[in-house]
């Protein structure tokens, strides 16, 4: 039995052992990131049971990956391309939470991974099936697979989560908006940044965003706001969400993923509305604290520690 399943490309990040520009850099570090499995991982650690779907290239990359992502408690269902390679990004540090990322992922193993290669018999098991924006932008057959994998999510009854993730560099706006209309629909919950939710919607104001996608039928809505925190609504109640006070912040490339994940994890545990955006809230000021996109995940009695210094209150309509 799985709990959550989730489908998408994940690369090898080289990471900079020195600030400053790639072209003076001394040398880089391994790792391995990805917006899907970054959530998963981040699942495990709350204690939950993650799958992964994906394609991965037959080359060292690829087993690193495999292994890495394994190896945090995530079961892997990603076949070997013999014919394109793993994608590969890098990170170029310029300060504190100043990051640049260059990626090299056209044609990458993921991006073939086809509706033929989601295994049914894993996602009929699940309870949630989670997928991001990414996955629906990236050249190739992984969007079809995606939208594979959310049609068998329904046909068996899963939950559906959703994260826009919009990139600038894979489509514009008005691309984005057309193609993730048909997306935003029927989904359980949709996770998504302030910036996004005003692109998708078309509308600055909260209430007039809120209305709209109630109107998809989608039945919770979280809206994150970096420095601002979070909106947390469903049909009828509207929570705020304030800030988690963090030390430092090194590197905000992973924390919507890790607020995802923690949302998730109280939403699936039973957890109120509010307790579900503190989780959400604690699990991504934790990422901010580490250089990579999941090392500093907390497990699930120390996440229950953090949120419960997160206050919440509902939000009333004034006008």
């Amino acid at each position: 039995m799985i709990d959550v399943i989730t489908i998408g490309e994940t690369m090898l990040l080289l990471d900079p052992v020195d600030d400053g520009h790639l072209d003076y850099v001394s040398g880089y570090r391994q790792r391995v990131a990805g917006a899907e499995s970054n959530f998963a991982i981040a699942l495990a650690r709350l204690g939950l049971r993650a799958a992964w779907v994906s394609r991965l290239g037959a080359d060292p990359f690829g087993r690193l990956i495999r292994r890495c992502v394994g190896s945090e408690g995530v079961e892997v269902h990603a076949e070997e391309d013999p014919d394109a390679p793993t994608g590969i990004y890098f990170k170029e540090r310029r300060g504190p939470d100043a990051i640049a990322v260059y990626y090299y992922r056209t044609g990458s193993a993921a991006s073939r991974l086809r509706p033929e290669d989601v295994p049914e018999d894993l996602v009929r098991q699940a309870r949630l099936l989670h997928f991001t924006g990414i996955s629906l932008a990236v050249p190739g057959t992984l969007a079809n697979a995606t939208l594979h994998a959310v049609e068998l999510a329904r046909k068996h009854r899963l939950q559906v989560s959703f994260d826009p993730n919009l990139r600038p560099r894979l489509w514009g706006e008005a691309a984005a908006r057309r193609a993730l209309e048909p997306v935003l629909r029927d989904l359980d919950l949709l996770l998504t940044g302030q910036n996004e939710i005003e692109i998708l919607t078309g509308e600055t104001d909260q209430w007039r965003q809120l209305a709209k996608l109630r109107r998809r039928s989608i039945r919770l809505v979280v809206i994150k706001r970096g420095a601002a925190g979070a909106l947390v609504a469903s049909h009828d109640r509207v929570v705020n969400v304030p800030p988690m006070r963090v030390e430092r912040v090194l590197d905000s490339v992973g924390a919507g993923d890790a607020f995802d994940a923690g949302f998730v994890a109280g939403h699936l545990k039973g957890l109120d509305l509010a307790e579900c955006g503190k989780l959400g809230s604690a699990v991504g000021a934790a990422a901010l604290d580490g250089t990579g996109d999941y090392e500093t995940i907390p497990a699930w009695p120390e996440a229950l520690r953090r949120a419960a210094t997160v206050a919440t209150d509902d939000v009333e309509r004034t006008s």
